[in-house]
């Protein structure tokens, strides 16, 4: 299929499938381009569902400033809690796959590699210092955008503990509630295994988290396994890395789901020379392929619904 009006005929359909899929396009770092910053006594495995608040794909006749897309779609992934004596680590597996996969691709040779992971990835690891109270936090930005760093206060997290019990894979976990950054969080933690410790930055209770939601639903994590066995502590080399602040690095992701368009050119400057027209493919009545421009001053948009609201 050849370029028409400046776009490829499947480009921005193929961009919204990864969307739909929550499989956008990542800046993978080789994984033999990490070091190692210290040693977990243990590991926590733990199911991530993420829902996605969205609508359906359309582009409305009348031309409205926002495409919707893909209601209710809930994305997984495994999401790994590395905890040592000092530092603990939580990241994606399936982002650890994917940079995995790419390193194995180049070391073979291969001039293509994967776009993006095969399954929904929640691009953010963090890293909680004990010993300096601090969260160490990367963000991945979307379409191989910069990979941002930025570090916060470790502050206690304003928990209230309930007398609510309830077991989680075998422990006799405690209910506590709590607010942080726009969402109320119900958290099932257990003395059983006294780490102040949780999945992405929740940490506070005295002891770890097993299972967490949100009120509305949209995040949610729960403890499937454990493995006792020491692994290494890794973190990217800071050569990949740009140093940023928590609303330098939100806004910036944000950009993305406000106005697609605007943001890939921003990456790739280069395109907005082949394609200087947005439009989005579609088909009319017949089933026949057609192409509509964007209008002037009108954006491309998903709904975003982040974990973190303020």
């Amino acid at each position: 299929m050849g370029i028409k009006n400046g776009i490829n005929v499947f480009g921005v359909c193929a961009l919204l499938f990864l969307m739909q899929k929550g499989l956008i396009a990542q800046h993978y770092v080789r994984t033999d381009e990490y070091k190692t910053i210290g040693q977990s006594n243990c590991t926590y495995v733990y199911e991530m569902k993420v829902v996605n608040d969205t609508c359906k794909r359309k582009l409305p006749e009348e031309h409205d400033d926002i495409v919707r897309l893909f209601k209710n779609v809930v994305d997984k992934d495994v999401l790994v809690l590395q905890i040592g004596e000092e530092i603990s680590r939580s990241y994606s597996y399936h982002l650890y796959q994917f940079d995995s996969i790419c390193t194995s691709w180049q070391n073979k040779g291969k001039d293509v590699r994967p776009g993006a992971p095969l399954d929904f990835a929640f691009a953010v690891d963090v890293y909680k210092n004990h010993r300096e109270q601090k969260l160490i936090v990367l963000q991945r930005s979307p379409m191989e955008g910069p990979i941002f760093k930025y570090e916060e206060e470790m502050l206690l997290m304003e928990w209230h503990i309930l007398p609510d019990r309830q077991e989680c894979i075998g422990y006799s976990c405690q209910k506590a509630t709590c607010h942080y950054r726009g969402r109320d969080w119900t958290a099932w933690f257990t003395y059983e295994i006294p780490f102040s410790e949780g999945p992405w930055k929740f940490h506070g209770l005295p002891g770890l988290i097993l299972e967490i939601e949100d009120s509305t639903k949209s995040y949610s994590f729960v403890c499937q396994g454990i493995k006792q066995q020491p692994e290494s502590i890794v973190i990217m080399e800071d050569r990949h890395i740009m140093q940023s602040t928590y609303e330098k690095a939100t806004e910036f992701v944000r950009s993305f789901y406000e106005d697609i368009f605007s943001y890939k050119y921003k990456i790739y400057p280069k395109t907005r020379i082949y394609q200087p027209v947005p439009t989005i493919t579609t088909r009319d009545a017949n089933g026949n392929i057609i192409e509509k421009r964007i209008p002037d001053g009108k954006k491309l948009r998903q709904r975003y619904n982040p974990i973190e609201l303020e």
